[in-house]
């Protein structure tokens, strides 16, 4: 039978705590890091969805959201048949290929932009109110 002084055990005890407080200080360490990691990837993912969001509404010329744009064909129907007679079909001849009927117009001020959606008619909507 093999006996070790209580020193001598003690001592082994301290290494083996030692040695396991730098595993725990380097896991530390490494979870950290991938929790910093995660961040910026969930940051940098929200940061792609607002700047592809951001480049549909400035692809449709001049900034129009998609609520805008809604509003501005909802308008464009409702007038064709109420203002003009305009069944569906006879709307599509009278666009013709390259359209033309109806001007936007923007006003850039200090206090935001204006936009407005002018028929040949001269009947207007505006769809961006600045305030």
């Amino acid at each position: 039978m093999f006996i070790r002084d209580l020193e001598t055990c003690l001592e082994g005890i301290r290494k083996i705590n030692q040695h396991n407080q730098i595993v725990i200080e380097s896991l530390k360490k490494e979870n950290s890091e991938l929790k910093e990691k995660h961040y910026k990837d969930t940051e940098m993912k929200d940061m792609k969805h607002r700047l592809d969001k951001m480049q549909k509404d400035y692809w449709r010329g001049f900034p129009i959201s998609e609520e805008e744009q809604k509003a501005i064909k909802d308008w464009k129907r409702k007038h064709d048949e109420q203002d003009h007679g305009y069944t569906p079909e006879i709307r599509m001849k009278a666009e013709g290929c390259s359209g033309g009927r109806y001007k936007y117009v923007f006003v850039p001020t200090s206090l935001g932009v204006s936009g407005r959606i002018v028929c040949h008619c001269g009947v207007e909507f505006e769809f961006q109110e600045i305030g």
